[in-house]
């Protein structure tokens, strides 16, 4: 998928909206040939791996006020710890203890 980074992928073949009853938060209709093209996107898929499987998506509200799936790239970077910053360090060697 050729796309600029500051460019929202928008999920193809899911279509969200609004429903008139209150006990229903929200309604989608899946266009399954529009989905699988999606799912089955280089770009995707390997965003899918990154992700161990999964693939995060945000409902939104387009410009013109309609409901769209937008996906969400977002992956957390991993958490440096002091250990891996100092690996020859000793944690349990602390100064301030006597």
């Amino acid at each position: 998928m050729d796309r600029a980074k500051d460019k929202p992928i928008f999920v193809g073949g899911v279509y969200p909206s609004e429903s008139d009853k209150d006990f229903i938060i929200l309604k989608q209709r899946v266009n399954r040939e529009q989905l699988m093209t999606y799912l089955n996107n280089p770009h995707v898929v390997q965003l899918a791996k990154e992700k161990g499987g999964y693939l995060d998506f945000d409902v939104v509200k387009t410009q013109k006020g309609n409901l769209a799936i937008k996906h969400n790239e977002f992956v957390p970077e991993k958490q440096v710890t002091t250990a891996d910053h100092n690996p020859d360090r000793n944690l349990n060697d602390n100064p301030f203890v006597n």
